[in-house]
């Protein structure tokens, strides 16, 4: 049986790290400067990608402003080839009980989710996934998922992630954003951080680069921070 047969919950821990890892489809990197970085290998296609994700939330016919994790849930099922826009999960979400919605609360806490609730959308859209929590799966291991064309959806906390004390809370994971993308040192191949499309970050958003120091505050430090993984490479 080889890897593309096999899902994520048939290899997880050990396994599921060393058959990963060995999967032979692989995308090509590219190389390319980040400012205060410099040269990095590149892969995951996001520049292509970014235009067809969504990095804007709450734009929705019910005004849910806190639904970080159903647009995540858009992007994923974009990535998948799933036509689906904000409005229509966010109704699926609310009218299935898997998001945060009532009239009485404001409108930034309409819409948020946990992981397992997203979990839960991304199968009502045919698409099956592996929880880890953020002591589960390193950003190296993330990477690789990502090279290996997973998709991947991180909670993370939204304060260190955009530098911004304002939300950061408790440190705890209050966010959720998808993995577009690795970055490499292009002599060593060591990561040097992820690249995110994140619907909460002010400005343009599709492709946002988060380094190794950011991502460690922000998701592998950060109280209930996950991974969310899409069981067989994506379409796209």
């Amino acid at each position: 049986m080889n890897l593309e047969q096999r899902t994520i919950n048939e290899v997880k821990q050990d396994d599921f790290k060393k058959a990963l890892f060995d999967e032979t489809q692989a995308l090509e990197p590219e190389r390319v400067q980040i400012p205060e970085i410099g040269d990095v290998l590149v892969c995951g296609n996001l520049f292509d990608l970014a235009d067809r994700l969504d990095d804007i939330q709450g734009d929705n016919i019910l005004n849910a402003q806190g639904d970080c994790g159903v647009v995540s849930v858009v992007n994923i099922a974009r990535l998948c080839g799933i036509s689906c826009d904000e409005n229509d999960a966010i109704v699926k979400a609310v009218q299935l009980r898997l998001c945060n919605y009532s009239t009485a609360l404001d409108s930034a806490d309409n819409g948020g989710t946990n992981v397992y609730q997203r979990k839960a959308l991304l199968a009502e859209y045919g698409i099956s996934s592996t929880v880890f929590m953020g002591d589960e799966l390193a950003p190296e291991q993330i990477a690789r998922l990502v090279e290996t064309g997973h998709a991947v959806n991180l909670g993370v906390n939204a304060g260190y992630a955009w530098g911004n004390a304002d939300y950061i809370n408790d440190g705890s994971s209050n966010h959720s954003i998808i993995v577009t993308g690795s970055a490499r040192n292009p002599e060593t191949h060591e990561l040097v951080g992820l690249f995110v499309c994140d619907s909460g970050y002010p400005g343009k958003s599709n492709a946002v680069f988060l380094p190794l120091g950011v991502l460690e505050d922000a998701y592998t430090n950060a109280p209930g921070s996950s991974a969310l993984v899409t069981d067989r490479p994506v379409s796209v």
